[in-house]
């Protein structure tokens, strides 16, 4: 599953994220961040290329208008990972896709002694 990440998509990467873990089929969640919409370009931060991290949590800073300055902010998007990186594509300014996928869950069996 790939979406553009904007603070407009956010609520559906929610959803995306949510069913894909509520299949009970995966234990967690990763993503892989693109520069482009045809998911080929891997972006880097400073730990490499952004490919398959787990997702520790995703937040929005939604697009607002100073009421006194008029001033336009930007929405963006933070993603958190859970070894610690993060990555934050702002509205209007990066074109970033992401390409949402789960780690399939293996049961575990213990023997007993």
């Amino acid at each position: 599953m790939s979406i553009q990440i904007t603070s407009a998509n956010y609520n559906n990467m929610n959803t995306m994220i949510g069913n894909l873990l509520n299949s009970g089929a995966y234990s967690t969640a990763v993503m892989s961040i693109y520069s482009d919409s045809e998911i080929t370009n891997l972006v880097n931060d400073s730990a490499g290329a952004i490919q398959n991290r787990q997702i520790a949590s995703i937040t929005v800073v939604q697009p607002s208008t100073d009421a006194i300055t008029n001033v336009t902010t930007n929405g963006n998007i933070t993603c958190v990972f859970s070894d610690g990186t993060s990555f934050v594509c702002t509205d209007n300014v990066d074109s970033c896709w992401a390409k949402i996928d789960g780690i399939v869950y293996v049961p575990k069996r213990f023997n007993s002694a």
